[in-house]
């Protein structure tokens, strides 16, 4: 995104992994201002559907940040609903930490 054509509100750009970039425009709502990121599923298998709908049950995750934040949030959520959460960089790293340590244990590794 050029400086010229980047909205006065963010005037440091995006970060690298924003999709937003060509989106943001000078009359976005603040509470609009946000940076998203690619986002990644893991289907559930063992899940119990939210609907019968014959769709799979997805974990979904993505990088979101508010252009006033310090850094990303991860949204971590089922589907493409609002069950879940968000995490902090380091929360997101202590639970990857801990799911690979339950991993190994269930494998007996």
């Amino acid at each position: 995104m050029s400086a010229a054509k980047r909205p006065y509100w963010l005037p440091e750009g995006c970060p690298p992994w924003c999709l937003r970039v060509p989106e943001h425009s000078n009359d976005d709502h603040p509470d609009d201002r946000t940076h998203a990121g690619e986002d990644a599923s893991v289907t559930l298998t063992a899940a119990d559907p939210l609907d019968l709908d014959g769709e799979a049950e997805e974990m979904r995750l993505y990088l979101l940040q508010h252009y006033r934040e310090r850094e990303p949030l991860i949204w971590l959520g089922r589907n493409e609903t609002n069950q879940g959460g968000h995490l902090t960089l380091d929360e997101a790293e202590e639970l990857a930490g801990e799911l690979r340590r339950l991993v190994k244990i269930a494998r007996d590794e």
